[in-house]
């Protein structure tokens, strides 16, 4: 009822922010900005941001392991924000699961 009653109240800011979220084209991959990085032994791991099309910022984790044979990194994994902490169980359990065997 509350979201109701605020569109009726505000038309023009919800519908300009409507016209803003779907009028901005989809980031490509030079929009993204590498706020760190991480590097182990073979693997490395970019903090990335990317500005989204409601003004928000969004951050994710993307993977690489360095591929001797072809001398450069290659993508294995990209992780939004909003999945880190499953993916850091899912690992941990893989990890317990391995050093079990």
């Amino acid at each position: 009822m509350l979201m109701i009653v605020a569109l009726f109240l505000s038309p023009t800011c919800m519908t300009q922010w409507i016209a803003n979220l779907f009028s901005h084209p989809t980031p490509t991959q030079d929009e993204f900005s590498v706020s760190d990085v991480f590097i182990g032994r073979d693997l490395r791991l970019d903090v990335q941001e990317v500005s989204l099309p409601c003004g928000h910022v969004n951050y994710f984790a993307k993977l690489y392991w360095y591929s001797p044979e072809a001398r450069n990194w290659v993508t294995i994994g990209i992780i939004m924000q909003n999945h880190l902490d499953d993916a850091i169980e899912l690992l941990q359990k893989a990890k317990m699961f391995i050093d079990a065997q």
